[in-house]
């Protein structure tokens, strides 16, 4: 069987854009070259495994380019899609721009793709649909594209875990972690950010 070993980059993480006029600001790679995990992935959004270190990286974020490390890629040169948008001829504002980062990093084993997220969100919000968190679509070892979400939630027992959706059952499996000082729609605290790790099916 063919071995997946690029990924398409469709991952869209919050509401960060890349903009084709800051060429000259950003990487914008068309592919990676996946990482072959040395072992086991255990599903815990800690990303404590050998095998995230040096692990492909993309960073997305205002300012990414300007605290990257040797072996990562920028996607965003600053440019945040919410500060203006338009929706149904609406022109909104949002008088801030988010000063939050997120770095996307890139595993394989076997069949198995591997997407570890860590952010530095000092604000993290949750939604029943939506929240801070990752959303991208993957093609699998026959092209065919799925989508895959994992988001901060507020339902009910649920509510401050990362919620896993998948656009067909039983292709994956996500999990995220709060490290100490942070809490989830808490307008009263500074959070530490937050991590996540995503396992896909490619067969």
């Amino acid at each position: 069987m063919k071995t997946f070993a690029h990924v398409a980059l469709l991952a869209f993480l919050g509401s960060l854009l890349c903009a084709s006029t800051l060429n000259a600001q950003f990487d914008n790679p068309a592919s990676l070259t996946v990482k072959n995990a040395s072992s086991a992935i255990t599903l815990d959004g800690k990303l404590d495994e050998a095998s995230w270190t040096g692990a492909p990286t993309l960073i997305y974020g205002n300012g990414a380019q300007t605290f990257k490390v040797a072996g990562e890629n920028t996607v965003t040169a600053g440019v945040d899609v919410k500060n203006p948008f338009t929706d149904a001829t609406v022109v909104y504002n949002v008088p801030n721009t988010d000063s939050s980062w997120g770095r996307v990093k890139f595993l394989r084993k076997g069949m198995n793709l591997y997407i570890g997220i860590t952010s530095n969100d000092k604000s993290i919000g949750k939604f029943d649909w939506e929240g801070d968190g990752i959303f991208l679509k993957v093609k699998n070892s026959v092209g065919q594209g799925r989508e895959f979400k994992l988001y901060w939630q507020n339902i009910d027992a649920n509510k401050d875990t990362m919620r896993y959706e998948e656009q067909i059952a039983s292709t994956g499996s996500g999990w995220g972690s709060l490290p100490a000082g942070s809490t989830v729609n808490d307008t009263n605290n500074v959070d530490n950010g937050y991590s996540g790790e995503l396992r896909i099916d490619l067969a």
